[in-house]
């Protein structure tokens, strides 16, 4: 007896691959909507569903397309090279064990799925189509945090939550509003700009440092693929702003700290501190860390073995908080980790995305340039001074479109799978 057992036929289930790789990106910030809406409608919070919907649905969906669809044999490599690196991890540093919480391998299943979805585009210029309801979604969800900000059912450090929640479609936005038409005609590239400014302003008064550093980056990205000409004007225009507000410094700020008493952001800079680069827990993990690798650039630690060391530098850590002390940058996560031996991947990483900036350059593909610009921005401007590459959706969204580019380059088609 001969069983033939097959999936419903594509033709009557499907599913728009750019729509769900943006929905699901974004599930983060829904989630964190929804909670909003709950708390200023019902004055409570709702059921956290986040980690099972990413667990469950996201490996539900993943298995799905793995039946339906071929897919990179690159991403197989890079999981089975993952699980590799974190057996050898564990025999090293056996204490990583007992840090593989819900939260963290909720991270790294996010990540490793977020790549593996990535992988499956064929056009990662349509994505900026996609991402355009989620800028105005964007907006609303940050009018409903500072209707609650001071809420006693918000916590105090949800201002990071708020900054990663809104980054993409805020860069997304400035992209569109600098290149118009040429990337998307869904959106007025003025009320993309305008929405732009909405949402930075809202990230500079909430406290977001690294959102100011991802605007920075991604502008000087955008500008990079721009001509001449528009570079020229660009320059002069930011000059001639910086001019003004340094004119203008101390008596703007003397305003604005009226205006915004409760502002994180305005309250660093009437102190100074807006970088504190001596007393902060980042500046402490970062000269330990650099002490270490001088002292003996061998160690090998593996993956999620700096919460456990760096962790031991705070006496008032906890073991329910270890979760927070990585090393907040990249580079330096990674030669804790893993020492010497990590230079190569750094230094291969760099390369690659060199190669990318020269690739774009000869393309001209301005959808691609707006995408390649904004993952640039977000990966580089949140791993390099926040986030974990491990458990950031930014790193999987990275490497997963180096791996999009990395066989545009060789030429091989790719059929369309748009709808599968």
């Amino acid at each position: 007896m001969h069983f033939n057992i097959k999936l419903k036929p594509i033709s009557t289930l499907r599913l728009n691959i750019y729509w769900f790789v943006v929905f699901y990106i974004n599930i983060d910030m829904l989630e964190d909507f929804v909670k909003n809406v709950f708390i200023l409608v019902l004055k409570r919070e709702p059921f956290s569903f986040l980690n099972i919907f990413l667990i469950v649905f996201g490996a539900l969906v993943t298995v799905y397309l793995m039946f339906v669809k071929k897919f990179d044999q690159r991403f197989l490599f890079l999981v089975f090279f993952y699980v590799l690196v974190y057996v050898f991890s564990i025999m090293i540093t056996p204490e990583i064990v007992l840090i593989l919480s819900t939260s963290i391998f909720r991270g790294i299943l996010y990540v490793i799925v977020v790549v593996y979805l990535m992988s499956l585009i064929d056009d990662y210029g349509k994505l900026l189509s996609y991402f355009v309801p989620y800028i105005y979604i964007t907006v609303s969800y940050a009018l409903t945090q500072m209707m609650l900000h001071g809420s006693s059912l918000v916590k105090e450090t949800d201002y990071m939550d708020f900054t990663y929640n809104t980054m993409l479609p805020m860069l997304v936005a400035l992209a569109i509003g600098l290149y118009g038409k040429n990337v998307s005609e869904n959106i007025n590239r003025y009320v993309s700009l305008a929405l732009f400014i909405v949402l930075f302003v809202f990230n500079f008064l909430r406290g977001g440092r690294a959102s100011i550093l991802c605007v920075g980056i991604c502008v000087l990205v955008l500008l990079h693929f721009q001509n001449s000409s528009r570079k020229i004007l660009y320059a002069v225009l930011s000059v001639g702003l910086g001019i003004l507000l340094y004119i203008n410094y101390d008596s703007l700020l003397a305003y604005l700290a009226l205006a915004f008493p409760d502002s994180r952001t305005i309250w660093r800079l009437s102190h100074n501190i807006l970088v504190d680069m001596n007393t902060s827990y980042r500046s402490i993990m970062w000269r330990y860390i650099i002490e270490s690798f001088i002292k003996d650039p061998f160690t090998v630690r593996g993956f999620l073995s700096d919460r456990i060391f760096l962790a031991r530098l705070f006496p008032s850590a906890s073991v329910d908080g270890i979760y927070g002390y990585y090393a907040h940058n990249l580079f330096l996560e990674q030669i804790f980790q893993f020492g010497i031996f990590a230079m190569p991947f750094i230094i291969g990483g760099i390369i690659v995305v060199i190669q990318k900036f020269k690739f774009l350059s000869l393309k001209k593909d301005y959808r691609l340039t707006c995408l390649f610009s904004i993952c640039i921005a977000f990966s580089f401007g949140q791993l390099m001074v926040s986030a974990s590459y491990l458990t950031a959706k930014s790193f999987g969204i990275l490497l997963g479109l180096m791996l999009y580019m990395g066989r545009s380059r060789k030429g091989i088609y790719y059929e369309n799978i748009t709808d599968l």
